[in-house]
């Protein structure tokens, strides 16, 4: 039919033109044909694209959502605050708020020649923690200070602390011993001169 044969000499130039205007790096290899028909049917492409055309992909979109905030510890406490030279246990309480579920909340002691001591607070509902740590004594001529903080950690944000307060424990008093005008007799008994 010569409306097919039209067609197909149309388009035949419309490509050519396209690739002439590319300066030879056109976006279509006119060493090709593009065929079709006038039945409504649409264009069936038998060239490949020029090896010197790049097609930018398009970015992968991340999954969606907010980065939740970190914990907050609205509260801390050590309960006692003064242990005797021996050292001893104490009881550390926290109250903290998290939007994350998988919460881990720890106590830790610190004094001035020692090495930290830390022990992980068990959940007692409404956002309470509570555990014990055990202090050692002091062996010194002076007082032991331990600082006590509550430390929380939700695995998404960094770790947050706060004090919870301090613990003295009481400095040694050494072994005793008698003697001494009027002095106990739990010594031998001394020699008559």
């Amino acid at each position: 039919m010569k409306f097919k044969g039209f067609f197909t000499i149309a388009m035949s130039v419309g490509v050519g033109l396209l690739a002439g205007c590319g300066g030879g790096r056109g976006l279509v290899d006119t060493s090709h044909k593009l065929s079709g028909v006038n039945d409504g049917s649409s264009l069936v492409e038998q060239s490949e694209a020029s090896p010197d055309v790049k097609f930018a992909r398009k970015p992968k979109r991340g999954k969606k959502g907010k980065q939740k905030p970190p914990p907050v510890i609205n509260s801390a406490s050590v309960t006692p605050t003064q242990l005797s030279s021996g050292g001893g246990q104490v009881t550390v309480s926290a109250n903290v708020t998290s939007k994350v579920k998988a919460l881990t909340v720890t106590a830790q002691a610190t004094a001035a020649g020692s090495t930290p001591i830390i022990s992980t607070l068990t959940a007692t509902g409404g956002g309470n923690y509570s555990g014990a740590l055990i202090l050692s004594g002091s062996f010194t001529g002076t007082p032991k200070v331990y600082q006590v903080d509550v430390i929380a950690n939700d695995g998404k944000n960094a770790p947050v602390s706060r004090s919870a307060g301090t613990v003295t424990v009481a400095a040694s008093t050494g072994g005793g011993g008698g003697g001494g005008v009027g002095g106990g007799d739990d010594g031998p008994p001394r020699p008559p001169f």
